[in-house]
């Protein structure tokens, strides 16, 4: 299966990142981006395992650290990375990000 960046995913995921190693050190970035990989390759396999929300068809939340939240879609082919969401901005703007 696919994996599908939205431009909004690759901006969220580079400013977390680069948060993350200025506050905590390298080993934190490489940490998440280690959670993050475990968490595509396994929702690749068995995606209905996931939380569903209720922003839409297959929209699933992973909690990537106590900070950062990571929204995808499910499609046939593909999955779609929407925003690696920080847990710390207003949730009501969360929903115009929530679309492939």
């Amino acid at each position: 299966m696919q994996i599908i960046w939205t431009e909004f995913a690759k901006k969220n995921i580079a400013e977390n990142l680069d948060y993350l190693e200025r506050a905590w050190g390298k080993n934190s970035a490489i940490d998440f981006l280690d959670r993050i990989d475990a968490y595509l390759l396994a929702i690749r396999k068995i995606p209905e395992t996931y939380l569903t929300i209720g922003f839409g068809d297959q929209i699933y939340k992973f909690i990537a650290n106590s900070h950062v939240s990571l929204y995808d879609q499910i499609g046939e082919d593909a999955i779609f990375l929407l925003t690696f969401w920080n847990n710390s901005w207003n949730p009501e703007k969360l929903q115009e990000y929530l679309k492939p």
